[in-house]
């Protein structure tokens, strides 16, 4: 049996839990606290989730040629694109109430950055060409089709301890992020903080890559817990939502480790 999700519980609660064989639940009335009845094709289903992320990436992909063909004009907008995608992330995940137009926006602006970002780093560090940016799509897709069969395989489990070893590896590498980027702001690593220290730079970028692809488990477990939950369908959203940020995470990582890789040929 799939472990909980963390990130799910709240909806789980909201929609009355996971729900018994012979019961399907969606919720608490407005005047009762007993669950109501989602009838069966209003169910949230596997299609609905892989529907909607298809979706969301197709936003990306859409923001992300747009960020490519702009980023000789972009200049400091593409940061700005940066920061808006960062808080219309964490406004979709803390938000109770789904919004599928929010999300579509943060696809077309998280997009921009990440096609500006991608052609600035094909420019400096991958030449002619777009082998640098097709490397990292490329490493994208295959983690995610590795850990999707680990996971289908029950070899990647989101147990409650590997809920909090993940967790936890996540928090202490944002940290260590955030001082490499202070540190690379005052030249640490030509520039680039920890990760452009020689060899422990490309380890750290490594070790972000593993951790990226590790949370598409918490990903994968959280759509199985809402599917077997009988959530309603429109949760499909904010199943799709969580993968498209694990994605995002992941490729951008893909990106800086194939970048520091070719810097150091």
């Amino acid at each position: 049996m799939a472990t909980r999700n963390p990130l799910l519980n709240p909806v789980l609660q909201r929609y009355g839990g996971p729900a018994p064989a012979d019961r399907v639940t969606a919720g608490a009335a407005d005047t009762a606290h007993e669950p109501v009845v989602v009838p069966e094709g209003e169910r949230l289903r596997l299609d609905d989730v892989v529907v909607k992320s298809a979706i969301l990436l197709a936003t990306l992909v859409a923001g992300a040629l747009l960020g490519w063909a702009l980023v000789p004009v972009l200049g400091m907008w593409l940061w700005i694109a940066a920061l808006i995608g960062m808080v219309l992330g964490f406004v979709n995940v803390l938000r109770s109430r789904v919004s599928p137009a929010l999300m579509l926006v943060y696809g077309i602006v998280q997009g921009v950055f990440l096609g500006g970002i991608s052609r600035t780093f094909q420019a400096a560090f991958g030449g002619e060409g777009v082998g640098l940016v097709a490397n990292a799509v490329i490493g994208t897709v295959a983690a995610f089709v590795v850990v999707l069969v680990l996971y289908r395989l029950n070899v990647l489990r989101a147990t409650n301890t590997f809920v909090k070893v993940i967790t936890i590896a996540g928090f202490a590498y944002l940290g260590l992020a955030l001082v490499s980027l202070v540190s690379g702001l005052f030249g640490v690593g030509g520039g680039w903080g920890f990760y452009g220290v020689g060899p422990f730079g490309i380890l750290l970028a490594a070790a972000g890559v593993a951790l990226a692809s590790l949370f598409l488990v918490l990903d994968f477990n959280q759509i199985e817990t809402g599917i077997r939950a009988g959530l309603p369908e429109r949760e499909s959203w904010r199943l799709a939502f969580g993968l498209t940020l694990t994605l995002v995470w992941l490729y951008i990582e893909m990106l800086r480790l194939f970048s520091l890789l070719s810097s150091n040929e």
